[in-house]
């Protein structure tokens, strides 16, 4: 069987909650490469589960957005908290003992409770719906006095206690609102408190930190499981240490930079020395493994997987004669992103059955609007909307809206990019490091792409086409608007690439690289 151990984590509380309510665009999406792993295992039918040691109260819904609810997962927190087996319910907040003089005030993103002209509470929500948290607002002032974080099962899970609008401790509890543990805030030396009445397979009372309660846990856990199975662990300088003297054959996996290999690595001698498979995602990654084995004396295999998203669908723009493009447009400049939207532009006046989709991370309301009266100039000189005649517009005709042909897109999630992606007909990347995962959409969509710098994922002329500048943008573009030919053999090229890194082909590589089955030439591939 396989475990797979996450890196799921935030930046500041380390072992604390990543998600965050609804309306929040993150910079980056958070696909990697044990997203990928574990939906090509559990399709194919292998013994899988999760192992997640972070304080993870949306973890169904985070796992229902990619992919894997159906997976099994245990949560070291579930456990403490006592909620592994608590099945779901609606919580509806509207039937909580609100104050009677309580008015609800509805935005977009919240919802404000008002009692008598002044902010009392804010509810906000995650994606889904669910109620995520409520924050509590002191009478006499705007700053926070708790914060209540919901499971999104449906119970209060935490609660956030502040003193002078600062944290200062959060207590954590079961699904009857008991508390179970607290943690401080503070620079106190014990900072878990731990509730004896209900933890007493818990062998201290407090605790210097979590590391010291997850890797009591954890010790216990591993020792359950069978010494044959395979923990396959998202190398993570967080938790790496924590599986050195594990029972089971240890996998730990690379990905991007989420655990530094240039340089210094000190707590590297410690990870090889047990490992059993190294993965990587890319040549940099794998290269830089090659050269910290070979300053250290040592050799394990290391396997290059590539990940790819299999919730796309390969090939389905083809079928429409519509020409749509979508452009990543952050982090370029106001006059890269003018003189390619001109290109572009240029080709739409051309061509009626070019349309643009600027696509961004960014969800700051005045640069976006900037953006899309941007792309209104353009339309106006380019590409100018023609009206419709007069008796078209009686009540007795019906009028279908064409939408507009060039227009702004905020990518909050996968699925925005699922969506668009499924009527695209060719993505355009035009950063120094073009965005990873939009490399992985593409290609697992079966698009080509336009990139100014070269990449594992796209090779010139194959599945791409990478330019040296902008002035050969249209060259590109017309390389696979012009005929099909082009474009049917980047979907090809896209498909035997899909095939050869998940399903049985890459079960295959991983059972053959740990059995010792395959040679050092086919690692290298």
């Amino acid at each position: 069987m396989y475990h797979f151990i996450p890196a799921w984590y935030p930046t500041n509380r380390i072992w604390y909650d990543d998600s965050k309510e609804w309306g929040f665009v993150n910079h980056r999406l958070q696909f990697d490469d044990t997203v990928n792993q574990v939906k090509v295992f559990y399709d194919n039918q292998q013994e899988v589960d999760l192992l997640v040691l972070n304080y993870s109260p949306n973890l169904r819904s985070f796992l229902h957005q990619k992919g894997l609810f159906e997976v099994p997962s245990w949560s070291l927190f579930d456990q403490l908290q006592n909620t592994e087996n608590t099945p779901s319910q609606i919580l509806n907040w509207r039937e909580f003992q609100w104050p009677k003089q309580a008015e609800f005030v509805y935005s977009p993103f919240a919802v404000t409770v008002i009692i008598k002209d002044k902010v009392y509470a804010r509810i906000h929500f995650a994606d889904g719906g669910y109620l995520y948290k409520i924050i509590l607002v002191e009478e006499a002032s705007t700053k926070q006095k708790a914060n209540y974080i919901f499971d999104d099962r449906g119970f209060l899970s935490s609660i956030l206690h502040f003193e002078d609008g600062q944290a200062v401790y959060q207590d954590y509890l079961d699904n009857n609102g008991h508390w179970r543990f607290r943690e401080y805030l503070d620079s106190r030396a014990d900072k878990i408190i731990i509730n004896q009445d209900s933890l007493k397979f818990l062998k201290e009372s407090t605790y210097q930190n979590w590391e010291d309660v997850i890797k009591e846990i954890l010790t216990d856990k591993l020792a359950y499981l069978s010494s044959d199975d395979y923990l396959v662990v998202a190398a993570h300088p967080q938790h790496n240490h924590l599986f050195k003297d594990s029972p089971q054959k240890t996998i730990y996996s690379f990905f991007q930079e989420r655990f530094p290999l240039a340089g210094e690595v000190p707590s590297f001698k410690d990870i090889v020395s047990h490992a059993n498979l190294l993965i990587a995602d890319n040549h940099k990654n794998t290269d830089l493994l090659k050269a910290l084995m070979q300053e250290q004396s040592t050799q394990k295999p290391i396997l290059q997987v590539s990940p790819f998203d299999t919730r796309f669908e390969l090939g389905l723009s083809v079928r429409r004669k519509e020409l749509d493009i979508y452009f990543y447009i952050d982090g370029l400049s106001d006059k890269e992103l003018k003189s390619n939207l001109t290109t572009i532009f240029k080709m739409m006046q051309a061509n009626d059955y070019i349309s643009l989709i600027l696509g961004t991370y960014e969800n700051n309301q005045e640069r976006n609007q900037g953006i899309k009266q941007l792309l209104m100039d353009y339309i106006d000189q380019y590409v100018p909307e023609e009206f419709p005649d007069p008796d078209e517009m009686l009540p007795t005709k019906e009028v279908k809206e064409v939408p507009p042909r060039a227009r702004l897109e905020v990518i909050k999630d996968e699925n925005d990019l699922i969506y668009l992606l499924k009527t695209t007909r060719l993505m355009i990347d035009l950063n120094r490091e073009p965005d990873l995962y939009h490399q992985i959409a593409a290609i697992s969509s079966g698009l080509p792409q336009i990139n100014a710098s070269h990449s594992d994922y796209v090779t010139h002329q194959k599945n791409g086409y990478i330019i040296s500048d902008h002035h050969e943008l249209e060259k590109a573009i017309n390389y696979f608007f012009k005929g099909l030919s082009n474009w049917n053999k980047s979907l090809v090229f896209s498909i035997e690439k899909i095939a050869e890194f998940t399903g049985p082909a890459l079960i295959e590589k991983w059972t053959e690289t740990l059995e010792g089955r395959v040679s050092h030439e086919q690692k290298e591939n």
